[in-house]
């Protein structure tokens, strides 16, 4: 049942099973994974149905590194950011969940890609895929062209393609608005314009660790309550996460015991952009450039033998074709490019050759310094504002270019086209929007926030959904892992009688 938190009369006290924070593509899956007769289950969602600038604003906070807009890089609504997901997904790659001894930092996941197989095909449901994510599929070559050869560049020891698929996209909010709101409010509950302002501790009696014991929460009318229950999940983001943490630890009153010093730094996006131009002297795969047609894209990437030689950070390649077109069309003749091409490619008078835009996604190096804090000021709830100091390393950018002349040589090499890189000054950069890395899983509490089940150390009854938990970003589009994450904590409280 959908409610709106406005209308609670101010200092009731809500009784749950479990009670999850945020309503956006983690907070909604876990909410439909866990209902059911023996269990209700209250979701808090700070926003309302639909977007509202009032309740929006209190994203609104400080950058103070590389510029980043706190207040529009995600959406304050039910349904949460997948209100303007481009809909990209992609499991991380298997090297992505490793130990990678030359990355500072990078130790690895607790978890690997095959434990998580059976819920990306769990999570491309959710999402709405074609099918299971090709990349898991060993014959998915096959697989995505109906039995044929997919035409994809052939891989090397050096260069591999990998594959996103695309949701319609899937907006969570509206997609699942009946499952939301259809369900009996014994059940579940979704409360909108629910605002979390503090989780409140004590100490257990059986364990000796911390529990939250009761969640306070406000909205904008002014009315406030309280949520109690013996589950609370986080699900409200890599950045509102670690706020809520931060902010809570500070509480007068039975504050919140934070694990360690980790919460809110590793803050980690992906910087995406356009960096080159692929030349070939007949079209490449419409599986690298028609990626609205087929809502498949195939991404050039290098190995994972090239990755650990060179020492890379994950990056990878797409294409969007824009030739062949006439001399004087807005671009060089094709003939002024005839030196990027392997000798006897081809030329104009054989059709070629062809242009495609080469766009980038790369993870940024894991730094400790680059942080989520709590700013001075406050917004209209009393909560301080956040603080976000990213820090993007240079290892980041020779990472970037150095992944790109390993694939534009192998290309090269193997006569299937030439890569050429923009000047520095044409060269487009962008910023993902993929809050990650700000609670990050491990084992070890003086490692991670949260262990390998995503509950934070510590606290007896306190668990985080999203990717804030990431360890490593990858290349990939987070939001197919964090739905498959949160379908995997959803089963372990099941199996675990936790919730």
């Amino acid at each position: 049942m959908l409610e709106d938190a406005r209308r609670l009369a101010d200092g009731t006290t809500v009784m749950a099973d479990v009670v999850v924070i945020g309503a956006g593509a983690a907070g909604i899956t876990l909410a439909r994974a866990l209902r059911d007769d023996e269990r209700t289950v209250v979701v808090l969602e700070g926003g309302l149905g639909d977007y509202d600038d009032r309740h929006q604003d209190l994203y609104d906070g400080t950058s103070v590194g590389h510029d980043y807009d706190l207040r529009f890089s995600r959406l304050r609504q039910l349904g949460g950011s997948t209100n303007h997901w481009t809909g990209y997904c992609r499991p991380l790659d298997a090297l992505d969940f490793e130990a990678r001894p030359w990355v500072p930092d990078a130790h690895g996941w607790p978890v690997d890609r095959d434990e998580l197989r059976p819920w990306y095909a769990e999570a491309a449901e959710v999402c709405e895929l074609l099918g299971p994510p090709p990349d898991l599929e060993p014959d998915w070559r096959d697989v995505v062209e109906g039995g044929h050869e997919a035409g994809l560049v052939e891989e090397s020891d050096v260069v591999t393609s990998s594959v996103h698929q695309l949701s319609p996209p899937t907006r969570f909010g509206e997609r699942y608005l009946e499952d939301l709101a259809g369900t009996p409010a014994e059940q579940l509950r979704v409360l909108l314009g629910a605002n979390v302002t503090a989780l409140r501790c004590t100490t257990s009696s059986t364990t000796g660790g911390a529990t939250v014991d009761r969640v306070d929460v406000a909205t904008l009318d002014g009315n406030r309550f309280v949520v109690a229950a013996p589950v609370v999940i986080l699900a409200t983001g890599g950045i509102e996460v670690p706020r809520l943490l931060l902010s809570s630890a500070e509480e007068p009153v039975d504050p919140l015991p934070l694990p360690n010093d980790l919460v809110g730094r590793y803050f980690s996006d992906h910087l995406e952009g356009v960096i080159g131009e692929l030349v070939t002297a007949t079209p490449i795969s419409a599986l690298y450039t028609a990626v609205l047609l087929t809502r498949l894209q195939a991404l050039l990437r290098p190995s994972d033998a090239a990755t650990r030689d060179a020492e890379l950070l994950a990056t990878a390649f797409a294409l969007r074709t824009v030739e062949p077109q006439p001399p004087g069309a807005g671009r060089p003749d094709p003939r002024e490019l005839g030196v990027l091409l392997t000798d006897g490619s081809g030329g104009p008078e054989h059709g070629g050759p062809y242009l495609a835009e080469v766009h980038f996604s790369v993870e940024t190096e894991p730094d400790p310094d680059s942080r989520v804090t709590l700013a001075d000021d406050r917004d209209e709830l009393g909560m301080r504002r956040t603080r976000l100091d990213w820090r993007i390393t240079q290892r980041t950018f020779d990472s970037l270019h150095r992944s790109f002349e390993l694939v534009a040589d192998d290309l090269a090499a193997r006569g299937v086209g030439r890569l050429r890189r923009l000047r520095p000054e044409a060269e487009e950069l962008r910023i993902g929007w993929h809050h990650m890395g700000t609670t990050r899983m491990h084992p070890d509490p003086e490692l991670g926030v949260v262990d390998a089940d995503a509950k934070v150390h510590g606290i007896d009854n306190l668990w985080v959904a999203g990717s804030s938990v990431f360890p490593s970003a990858g290349s990939a589009n987070p939001t197919l892992t964090l739905v498959a994450l949160a379908l995997r904590l959803a089963r372990h409280l099941d199996e675990r009688g936790v919730a």
